[in-house]
């Protein structure tokens, strides 16, 4: 439902040395930036509520 909203949260590991679950940072996206890429993909039902999300930011 991406092509229906103003915002996204990634989910990024920031240590891999650590377990799993710990040390996890989550982000904020607004999704109408010109950086980021919303793209639905039809389901084999018909519908189009999965989505593809790109960003072309680097840091």
């Amino acid at each position: 439902m991406a092509q229906h909203c103003d915002c996204g949260v990634i989910v990024a590991r920031n240590d891999p040395t650590v377990p799993k679950l710990k040390e996890l940072t989550f982000l904020w996206v607004d999704i109408h930036v010109p950086d980021v890429t919303v793209c639905p993909f039809r389901l084999a039902d018909g519908g189009s509520d999965v989505n593809e999300v790109f960003s072309t930011t680097r840091s």
